[in-house]
């Protein structure tokens, strides 16, 4: 087992920590979803950040 899921098992027995976590769930499974959708067609990281700086800026004018 990593160190970090050790120390997420012993966070989530805290009642605060366990709360955040569950609050943010949806924002993880979107994050995860635009993971899996970038590396599905083969763009990085960088190259969704540039396309989406782009459609802002033409959205713009």
């Amino acid at each position: 087992m990593t160190k970090v899921t050790k120390l997420r098992e012993r966070w989530m027995e805290e009642p605060e920590y366990q709360t955040a976590y569950e609050e943010l769930a949806p924002e993880f499974e979107v994050a995860s979803a635009v993971i899996a959708a970038r590396s599905q067609v083969g763009l990085s990281q960088e190259e969704v950040a540039k396309r989406r700086t782009q459609n802002n800026l033409s959205l713009q004018g």
